[in-house]
């Protein structure tokens, strides 16, 4: 009986102990994720749906955000050597509106276009010179950019503190898991450990009895054998108890 049960209970330790590997693999793979050692295809079969719906989203904000960055880099490039154009477009301005007032001229400087006086050519070059409205285009789409890039960036870091925490919670399950795999394994090979005890002892005491009736030249497995001793071993205690009452008896009288 005892037997039988150590051989169940070794099949059952060792489907804990193969369990207990497999958890451990599992978490040695996430933990590797989380340290950006493996891709999600070595984990994506511990993660729910919606984890891995979040992780596609975090990863498309990923791209969006580096594509506005490089058009952010692209507009800053742009709208710096716009700057160094128009001040050289300003320069030049101002020194033609200077020379048109030395000369009283109603002739362009630049351009050679006649006005109707020099009056009418001074209003122009005033008006030219304010405005620049590629500049500030420029300025505001950049400043739209990096608003709109802010927020990306705003949207990346909420999901990501949610795929996260969607990720340490399976950790910690599978670990809860580990750890209670580890007490049960324990707690088994204590009770094998004393079940073999117990089959060592019956079966060291089996072995007394057979040698016990081995010297006898009794055969333990002839059962008339066993019990013509068994009645011989009944007669000759009857007779021992008998001799100690005549025994008793004597003592009592003398």
């Amino acid at each position: 009986k005892y037997r039988k049960l150590c051989d169940k209970s070794l099949c059952l330790l060792n489907k804990r102990i193969e369990k207990r590997t497999l958890l451990s693999d599992s978490i040695s793979k996430i933990e590797a994720f989380i340290e950006n050692k493996c891709g999600i295809d070595s984990v994506k079969k511990y993660f729910t749906e919606d984890t891995l719906s979040t992780f596609k989203k975090i990863l498309s904000l990923k791209g969006d955000e580096k594509k506005q960055k490089e058009e952010i880099v692209e507009l800053e490039k742009r709208y710096k050597s716009l700057i160094v154009l128009c001040d050289k477009i300003d320069q030049l301005v101002r020194q033609g509106k200077e020379l048109v007032e030395d000369t009283n001229s109603s002739e362009c400087p630049l351009c050679h276009t006649k006005y109707k006086d020099f009056a009418a050519l001074i209003a122009n070059i005033s008006i030219n010179y304010k405005s620049n409205l590629e500049l500030d285009n420029i300025k505001t789409i950049l400043e739209k950019y990096k608003k709109n890039n802010n927020q990306i960036g705003e949207k990346i870091a909420f999901e990501t503190e949610k795929f996260e925490k969607s990720v340490q919670s399976v950790l910690k399950k599978i670990k809860d898991e580990f750890n209670k795999q580890n007490v049960k394994i324990r707690r088994l090979q204590i009770q094998i450990n004393d079940w073999n005890n117990v089959v060592s002892n019956i079966e060291s005491n089996n072995y007394n009895i057979k040698t016990k009736y081995n010297s006898m030249n009794v055969n333990i497995q002839d059962d008339k054998a066993v019990n013509i001793l068994k009645t011989q071993m009944d007669k000759n205690i009857s007779v021992l108890l008998e001799n100690i009452k005549n025994e008793e008896q004597k003592i009592s009288i003398s």
